[in-house]
């Protein structure tokens, strides 16, 4: 129930970017009165309808069309600051649902809302599978995490708390500002290449992630839920062909490599600890 929330506000901002008004309380704050989230998008895309939308989810397993038309008359009556008839009501369960079709055309029918959405676990995979950054993310919540890849986020919190007193970002930047700059600046411009030296290719990497830190929080959040920490070429390979641009550090990966991932529409920090194979741009 906590996890359900904070997993469609990442596929959502991951699906968005900067571009979605977003607001969906997990962890203790699932707890609050309201829609459990609400967002806004100038142009939507295939899960996330365009304009203003209330969400709703549930982790219920049973009943789940009682739980949806109990929550749907709710919000009717009380939408809580949204215009129902200029925007759209999601439902998103858990769990399947087989008849989620047939309460979409039944409720659309009705037309109290400009657009009315169910999507059920089915949908969710699919999101999940056109957005690979968001599965690794969920894949190491649940202990399944794929060999070869890792999350940034949890990259560096074990890398920052190897030592007694855990490291602090604002450590790993002093004296480093204009590599942070440069940093900052690969990953708010197009596609393209940045090579990084530090001591070891974990302290590389940990140095991207304190970078990203020290920007305003929705667009730190927008980086990281497309970020993946890549060690082995063949997965990089596989995730060069994801639809969504992605930013994927890699280790240990060949030039060749890296350039066709640029091509793919992918941002590529590539990460080097030794002086073994490292190109002549590099940021050290």
């Amino acid at each position: 129930q906590e996890l359900l929330p904070e997993l469609v506000c990442r596929l959502i901002r991951a699906d968005k970017g900067l571009e979605a008004r977003l607001r969906l309380p997990s962890g203790d704050a699932i707890s609050m009165h309201g829609w459990d989230g609400q967002c806004h998008v100038q142009t939507g895309s295939i899960y996330v309808p365009s304009g203003a939308s209330g969400w709703e989810l549930t982790v219920q397993k049973e009943g789940i069309k009682g739980k949806a038309d109990g929550i749907y008359g709710t919000r009717t009556q009380s939408p809580g600051g949204l215009a129902p008839s200029e925007s759209t009501f999601v439902f998103v369960a858990a769990h399947r649902w087989e008849s989620k079709d047939d309460w979409v055309k039944a409720r659309t029918a009705e037309g109290d809302w400009q657009g009315v959405r169910a999507y059920d676990a089915v949908d969710l995979v699919h999101w999940l599978e056109a957005i690979p950054s968001v599965a690794t993310w969920l894949a190491e919540k649940i202990g399944k995490r794929p060999v070869g890849l890792r999350e940034l986020a949890s990259f560096w919190t074990e890398w920052s708390q190897a030592t007694e007193r855990p490291i602090a970002p604002a450590l790993v930047l002093a004296g480093r500002d204009e590599e942070a700059t440069r940093c900052v600046k690969w990953v708010q411009e197009g596609p393209s290449v940045l090579s990084l030296q530090g001591e070891s290719a974990a302290e590389a990497i940990s140095f991207v992630y304190a970078a990203i830190a020290q920007l305003p929080p929705a667009e730190r959040d927008a980086f990281l839920t497309r970020c993946i920490v890549v060690t082995e070429a063949e997965q990089a390979r596989r995730l060069g062909e994801s639809l969504t641009s992605l930013y994927l550090i890699v280790d240990d990966a060949d030039a060749g490599l890296v350039r066709r991932l640029v091509s793919q529409g992918h941002h590529v920090c590539s990460v080097f600890g030794s002086e073994i194979g490292i190109p002549g741009d590099v940021l050290r």
